[in-house]
């Protein structure tokens, strides 16, 4: 597991900048969760973005409000970052934010701000031999909701997975199961899956989904179309 560092700048201007604290509060209890990237940089910037998809966008410390936390954040230039602990891998890593105090206000705050980074597998590329189209069309692959299909066929991530889940075969059960929609769910991107089942050695993909907050119980956390 690496331990990524980055130093965070704010802006200046009083609805832009921030300190560590309102930062520390607007992350708390979350999790960030981005796609593989080759190039570290890119991977950096990625988990930057979605740390600000993820926070809080209001927070409150001693009575005073904040507000437009994610844009505050987005304003922020990347003023130094740094990897140690080996290479980012996929899996788990460990993010240290670090906050310059733009107006002093902040002597007490946390030095730093962890927060926890679920990095992807690298996307899979399914067997030069296998063809989702040819898949669809000879019913190898079964999609019965129209809305599904148009998804997944309009998708190249999605039909990529969809053929790299029917080429590991019916053993395979992905991320696990997923009660909402009665079937199993496998990871296409940091923020979306597929879900599907095995019928008589055939894969039937249910179900498209994208990562949400709210999304209803027992669904893996992700909004789902059926």
């Amino acid at each position: 597991m690496a331990t990524i560092t980055i130093t965070l700048q704010p802006d200046k201007a009083p609805a832009k900048i921030f300190n560590a604290s309102q930062l520390a509060e607007a992350v708390h209890g979350k999790h960030l969760e981005v796609d593989w990237e080759e190039d570290s940089d890119k991977l950096i910037e990625s988990i930057v973005d979605d740390l600000i998809k993820s926070v809080k966008k209001v927070v409150t410390i001693d009575k005073v409000q904040t507000s437009n936390m994610d844009s505050r954040i987005k304003n922020a230039k990347i003023k130094t970052k740094s990897i140690s602990g080996g290479k980012i891998i996929p899996g788990k890593n460990l993010v240290k934010f670090k906050v310059i105090d733009r107006d002093g206000t902040d002597d007490d705050g946390p030095d730093v701000v962890p927060v926890s980074c679920e990095v992807e597998e690298p996307p899979e590329a399914p067997s030069a031999a296998l063809s989702f189209d040819t898949l669809f069309e000879t019913g190898e692959i079964e999609i019965p909701s129209s809305k599904v299909a148009s998804l997944v066929k309009n998708d190249k991530k999605n039909k990529d997975k969809a053929t790299s889940i029917y080429e590991r075969g019916t053993g395979y059960k992905g991320h696990g199961p997923t009660d909402s929609i009665k079937a199993l769910h496998a990871h296409v991107t940091s923020r979306t899956a597929l879900g599907f089942k095995w019928h008589s050695g055939k894969l039937v993909i249910v179900g498209v989904g994208t990562k949400s907050d709210g999304a209803a119980p027992d669904s893996s956390g992700y909004n789902w179309v059926t």
